[in-house]
């Protein structure tokens, strides 16, 4: 047992190590395929198994000998290199309009086909739309509310919002787009973004599904969890009703704010971003500190982008709340 996760956790490295995106570190649910194909040696009930390098899904269909039957294969869509800018503005009738820009870095594996943000506010108006380029060829993406849920996250109540590339229009490695929006009554905070490639193979069917055996379908769902089937980001996002607590605010602000860090989308010697995080830890410990939106509006951030992204949409949340 313990040699299948030292290899499985090989196969992710090897994986992170041709630069295909932020998070591929993951441990990957399954053991890996062998390259023989003899799994005789492994548990009847482990039907899945990561296949490298083609770096996909095999589902192994056994007799009641243990014999392999058939094979199924399904693609794993974490190849992906994303990045996010957002902007935020109030509208005349008091609603948000967030402006999304994507990129995937020049490092990735895999063309993003589609990208999603979980809202953990239910209920509320959010109206997802796409106005950028467009051709005879290429009529856009999609945006539109998902009816699903994504899978392996921790907050199971959320509604999921999704942009869907048109067929010949996904975002190659090394190319950005505009034009992804989103109308909400929701105030900026930071939400889950999850980001998906488009295979050079083709997706599960209807049929395929149908055909495997109820528990090996349990476990190929489990396994294209999105932890490890998608490239996920925090990014700012639909977040807060009038009524968030304070601390909630200042504690979801925070969490943003050190991902960024960690994912270096910030840089660790930036004033600005060392202010912010001893301002909010300061508050979240006392909470009859001041942080309102007449400090956020001394604080200089020099032109840089993420820091002027993260501070004005604090400053709208902040004078959301102050309307209360």
């Amino acid at each position: 047992m313990r040699l299948r996760a030292v290899l499985t956790v090989v196969a992710v490295l090897e994986i992170c190590g041709k630069g295909y995106s932020q998070n591929s570190w993951t441990m990957s649910a399954v053991p890996l395929w062998p390259k023989n194909g003899d799994i005789s040696n492994l548990p009847s009930d482990q039907y899945v198994f990561l296949e490298m390098p083609q770096n996909d899904y095999v589902v192994a269909i056994r007799s009641a000998n243990g014999q392999v039957q058939r094979l199924v294969h399904a693609p794993i869509h974490n190849r992906v290199a994303p990045d996010v800018t957002a902007t935020v503005s109030r509208e005349p009738d008091g609603r948000f309009h967030y402006k999304y820009s994507v990129a995937n870095a020049s490092s990735a594996g895999m063309q993003i086909g589609r990208w999603a943000m979980a809202v953990e506010q239910v209920g509320y108006r959010v109206e997802p739309s796409y106005t950028g380029p467009v051709s005879l060829t290429n009529p856009g993406w999609t945006g539109r509310k998902s009816w699903s849920k994504l899978p392996g996250i921790s907050r199971d109540r959320h509604e999921v919002y999704e942009w869907l590339a048109p067929s010949d229009g996904a975002l190659a490695a090394g190319q950005t787009l505009s034009g992804f929006e989103v109308i909400s009554d929701l105030a900026p905070g930071f939400v889950l973004g999850v980001f998906y490639g488009q295979p050079s193979m083709p997706e599960m069917t209807d049929e395929d599904w149908a055909s495997l055996p109820a528990p090996a379908a349990a476990q190929l769902r489990s396994a294209l969890a999105t932890a490890f089937d998608g490239q996920s980001l925090q990014i700012i996002g639909p977040r807060f009703a009038a009524d968030a607590r304070p601390d909630m605010v200042q504690a979801n602000f925070l969490f943003g704010l050190r991902d960024m860090k960690m994912r270096n989308r910030i840089t660790d010697d930036s004033a600005p971003e060392k202010e912010l995080e001893s301002a909010l830890s300061e508050a979240l410990n006392q909470p009859d500190k001041a942080f309102n939106k007449t400090w956020l509006g001394r604080l200089k951030v020099d032109g840089k982008e993420r820091e002027t992204e993260f501070i004005n949409a604090m400053k709208l949340t902040l004078g959301f709340q102050g309307t209360r």
